[in-house]
């Protein structure tokens, strides 16, 4: 899987790796969640999120980490992003669930979350 996207958390340090089929993996290889179309769920169906217009959002609105190709929408003051490290291998994908449904979306605030990127999967 090719990945087109990097997931930073609120100190600029990249946390997780978006691959092309929507999995989101550590740079350890570890999956640890996956997006299907702007919602983000982990690996028992839950959903523990949106990622839309470059921000990675909780179920509060608050911005749990950031990508790439941050759009016009209201975020926090973003950090200078660091250096990513060298990928690891990537382990297979466990199998995807059946998905629970998506609470209704928040207002989206300015704010940071008190999760990161790896902590919102651990609900």
């Amino acid at each position: 899987m090719q990945e087109i996207d990097i997931i930073y958390n609120s100190f600029g340090s990249p946390v997780l790796r978006l691959l092309s089929n929507g999995r989101l993996v550590d740079y350890n290889g570890k999956s640890i969640g996956f997006i299907e179309e702007d919602c983000v769920y982990d690996y028992n169906g839950v959903h523990v999120g949106w990622y839309i217009d470059g921000i990675f959002r909780d179920h509060n609105g608050c911005c749990v980490g950031f990508g790439n190709d941050v759009q016009l929408t209201p975020h926090p003051l973003l950090p200078i992003k660091q250096i990513c490290p060298i990928s690891g291998f990537i382990e297979f994908e466990p199998f995807r669930p059946f998905r629970g449904f998506p609470p209704l979306k928040p207002v989206f605030f300015m704010g940071w979350s008190s999760y990161n990127p790896i902590s919102i999967f651990k609900i």
